[in-house]
């Protein structure tokens, strides 16, 4: 994955600022509410039956699985695959059309 030039500013300037630990505390709030809106928004989307795909690390499996939402939770999406179902945080999940 190519670093959008923005990204790559804003890790330089968190690598030389002098951030006390309370400063980064607050860093590490923005972006746990960042993902939690992000989440929110494919949340809004989803529906019982929307096809989804997610990327995963998990060895033995294929980098990108697919498969349909059989229940939207709090935290997790609930995913029927061929191979047994999954439960995937939703900031992780793209839309499948």
């Amino acid at each position: 994955m190519a670093m959008n030039p923005k990204l790559k500013t804003v890790l330089m300037g968190i690598r030389t600022a002098n951030f006390t630990n309370d400063e980064l505390d607050y860093i590490v709030q923005e972006l746990k509410a960042a993902r939690g809106s992000i989440a929110m928004d494919v949340r809004s989307q989803l529906k019982y039956g929307t096809r989804v795909s997610w990327e995963t690390r998990k060895r033995g499996y294929p980098p990108v699985m697919f498969g349909t939402v059989e229940a939207i939770k709090p935290k997790y999406v609930h995913i029927r695959t061929t191979g047994g179902g999954w439960r995937v945080p939703a900031n992780m999940l793209k839309i499948e059309a």
